[in-house]
C-alpha cells in the first residue's frame, strides 16, 4: 500500500511536492526523505548564497481540527496529508503568507520537472500556515522561545480552536496530544536567542511596515505598545523617546533609523535593547492570552447556547413524552373497548345461535306434524280407495239386480199367463232391488263419510307451519351470520387497537430514553459550562495577578532604564 504526503515550504515562491512511500513513514523516515528531496529543489530554484535548506519546524493541516498543528508524531500523518516546512529565516529567506499551489512531482521521483501527479487527489488548495499578527509582525527567529510559543499556548497558525472543536471528544484529545507534543517540542527547543537575534527581531517588530527603515512614528509606537513610554514614573517621556530617536538612533540624521544604526544604538544601550526584545515578546504572549481568554469567553456564550438549547430539547422531549403517553392512553383505552364491544358481539352472536337452535328445533317439531299429517291424508286416502271399490262393487250388484229386474219384466210380459205364478217371485225381487238399493245407499253414506276434507286441511295447516319455521330459520342464519361478521370485525378491531397500542408501548419507552438522554445531556452541559467558568476564573485571578507583577516589574525596570538613558547621555 503506497501511502502518499504532500510536502509544501518557500523556495522563493509557495512549491508542493508530492512524496510517495511504501507505507506510514515514521518522523525520521519523513525526514530524511525531506532533506534529500527539498535541498535537491532549493540548489535548483535559489541561489547559491541561499546556502543549504535545513527543516527548523513543520507542521501539517489536522483535517478534524481544521487547523495547522505541529508534527511531533507519525500518528498524526494520514494518506494524501498536507505537510508544511518552516525554515529559519535569513537574509535570503523569510515564510511570507500565500496559498499553497496543487502538488507536482519533485525531480528526485523520477519525473519531469514540475509533472504535475497522475492522479492528484481531490485537492483545495489551503492557506500555508501563518503566525498570528503579534507574532508575525515581530518577525522572532523561529528557533527563539518567543516564536514558538505561541503555537506552544495553544494557538493555531490560522485560527483559534473553537468550541465545536473542545466540544467534541475526539477533537478534544487531538488538541490535547497537540499541546502535550508542543510541550515536549518546547523542552527540546529552549534555547536563549542571541544578541544579535534579539537586535534583529526587535527591529523587525519595530519596522510595521516593512521597508528595511524605522520612522518617528513606528519608533513611537513600539515605546508605547511595549509599554517604554509614560510619563514620570511610568517610563521615558514623549520628549525623551523623540530625543533617543533623533539624537541616539538615526546617526545620519535622515529621519528613519535603519538596521545598521540600529544596531549601534544597541550597542550603547544594551539593556533597553533586551528590555524590548522581552517587552515585545511578553506584548505577543498577553496578545495570546488575551486571544485565548476570549475564545474562552466565546466558549462559555457557546456552552450557555448549548445548556439553552439542551433545555430546551429536554423540554420538547419531555411535552412529546407527555404527548405520547396521552395517546398511549387513549390507545389502551380504544383496545378495551374494542375488547368489550368483541365480547358484547360474541354475547350476542351466541344469543343468535341459541335463536337459531331454537328455531331448528321448532323446524323439526313442524317438519314432524307435517309428516304425521301426511301420514294421516295417505291413510285417508286408503280408505277413501277401499270405500269406492265397495261402491263401485255395490254399484256393479245394483246394476245387475236391474238388468235381472228388466230381464224379468221382459219375461213378465212374456209370462203373463205365468203371472200369478210369478207375481211372488217379483214382488219377493222387489224386496231383492230395494235390499240392493238400500246397500248402494248404504255404500254411497260410507263413500261420503270416507271423503273428509280434515286431513287435507290439517296437512296444509302443517306444510304452512313447515314453511313459516323454514322461513324463521332463514332469517335465524341471516342474523346468526351478521352478528358472526360483526364479531370478526370486532376482532380486527381489536386487533388494530392492540397493535396501535403496542406501537405506541415502543414510541413512548423509545420518548422516555431520549427524554434521559436529553436529561443527561443537560447535565453534562451544566457540568461543562460549570467547569469552564471555573477555569475563566481561575485564568482570570492568574492574569490579574500576572497583570500586577508584571505592572510592578516593568515600573522598576523603566527606572533603571531611564536611569541607564540618562547616565549615558
Amino acid at each position: 500500500m503506497v501511502f502518499t504526503v504532500l510536502i509544501a515550504c518557500d523556495l522563493g515562491g509557495k512549491c508542493n511536492f508530492e512524496l510517495t512511500f511504501p507505507s506510514l513513514p515514521t518522523i525520521n523516515e519523513l525526514r530524511a526523505t525531506i532533506d534529500d528531496v527539498l535541498s535537491a529543489e532549493a540548489q535548483l530554484r535559489r541561489p547559491p548564497q541561499a546556502g543549504p535548506f535545513k527543516v527548523h519546524r513543520a507542521q501539517v493541516f489536522d483535517e478534524r481540527m481544521e487547523m495547522w498543528v505541529d508534527l511531533v508524531a507519525s500518528s498524526q500523518l494520514e494518506d494524501y496529508c498536507q505537510v508544511y516546512i518552516f525554515q529559519k529565516e535569513s537574509p535570503f529567506h523569510k515564510d511570507t503568507p500565500g496559498r499553497i499551489p496543487p502538488p507536482i512531482k519533485p525531480v528526485g521521483a523520477g519525473s519531469p520537472m514540475y509533472r504535475r501527479s497522475a492522479s492528484p487527489p481531490a485537492y483545495d488548495p489551503v492557506p500555508a500556515p501563518l503566525y498570528t499578527d503579534a507574532i508575525r509582525d515581530m518577525s522572532l527567529p523561529l528557533g527563539s522561545p518567543a516564536a514558538i510559543a505561541p503555537a506552544l499556548a495553544g494557538v493555531s497558525p490560522v485560527r483559534q480552536p473553537t468550541y465545536a472543536d473542545a466540544y467534541s471528544p475526539l477533537a478534544a484529545a487531538a488538541l490535547a496530544e497537540r499541546e502535550a507534543a508542543a510541550a515536549a517540542a518546547m523542552a527540546q527547543m529552549n534555547l536563549e536567542p542571541t544578541t544579535s537575534e534579539k537586535v534583529r527581531a526587535v527591529f523587525d517588530e519595530m519596522n510595521a511596515s516593512k521597508s528595511r527603515t524605522v520612522t518617528p512614528e513606528e519608533w513611537s509606537e513600539f515605546f508605547g505598545k511595549v509599554r517604554l513610554q509614560g510619563d514620570g514614573e511610568e517610563g521615558f517621556s514623549g520628549a525623551t523617546v523623540d530625543d533617543l530617536f533623533t539624537e541616539k538612533a538615526d546617526k545620519n540624521e535622515d529621519g528613519v533609523v535603519s538596521f545598521p544604526e540600529f544596531q549601534g544604538f544597541a550597542e550603547v544601550y544594551p539593556k533597553l535593547v533586551d528590555a524590548m526584545y522581552y517587552r515585545a515578546k511578553k506584548v505577543a504572549q498577553e496578545k495570546v492570552r488575551a486571544d485565548r481568554m476570549q475564545a474562552m469567553y466565546d466558549q462559555q456564550t457557546d456552552l450557555e447556547s448549548r445548556l439553552d438549547a439542551a433545555r430546551q430539547e429536554a423540554l420538547d422531549a419531555e411535552s412529546e413524552g407527555l404527548s405520547n403517553q396521552a395517546a398511549l392512553d387513549e390507545a389502551a383505552q380504544a383496545a378495551q373497548d374494542a375488547k368489550d364491544a368483541e365480547k358484547a358481539a360474541a354475547d350476542t352472536r351466541n344469543d343468535a345461535h341459541k335463536a337459531t337452535e331454537e328455531v331448528r328445533a321448532r323446524v323439526r317439531d313442524a317438519k314432524k306434524d307435517e309428516n304425521d299429517a301426511r301420514e294421516a291424508v295417505k291413510r285417508r286416502d286408503a280408505a277413501k280407495r277401499a270405500e269406492a271399490r265397495k261402491v263401485e262393487v255395490a254399484e256393479k250388484k245394483a246394476q245387475a239386480q236391474q238388468n235381472e229386474l228388466e230381464k224379468m219384466n221382459r219375461e213378465l210380459e212374456a209370462l203373463r199367463k205365468r203371472l200369478q205364478e210369478k207375481e211372488a217371485e217379483i214382488a219377493k225381487q222387489e224386496e231383492a232391488v230395494s235390499a240392493a238399493q238400500q246397500g248402494v245407499s248404504d255404500a254411497q253414506a260410507k263413500a261420503s263419510e270416507a271423503d273428509d276434507a280434515q286431513p287435507d286441511e290439517d296437512l296444509r295447516a302443517k306444510t304452512d307451519a313447515t314453511k313459516a319455521a323454514e322461513d324463521e330459520l332463514k332469517e335465524a342464519l341471516a342474523a346468526e351470520n351478521e352478528q358472526a361478521q360483526a364479531l370478526r370485525a370486532a376482532q380486527r378491531d381489536t386487533q388494530d387497537a392492540q397493535g396501535k397500542k403496542g406501537k405506541l408501548e415502543k414510541e413512548v419507552a423509545g420518548q422516555k430514553a431520549k427524554e434521559a438522554q436529553k436529561k443527561a445531556a443537560e447535565e453534562r452541559a451544566e457540568k461543562l459550562l460549570d467547569d469552564h467558568k471555573k477555569t475563566i476564573e481561575r485564568n482570570e485571578d492568574k492574569e490579574a495577578e500576572q497583570r500586577e507583577k508584571t505592572e510592578e516589574e516593568e515600573k522598576k525596570e523603566n527606572e533603571l532604564l531611564v536611569l541607564e538613558v540618562r547616565l549615558r547621555e
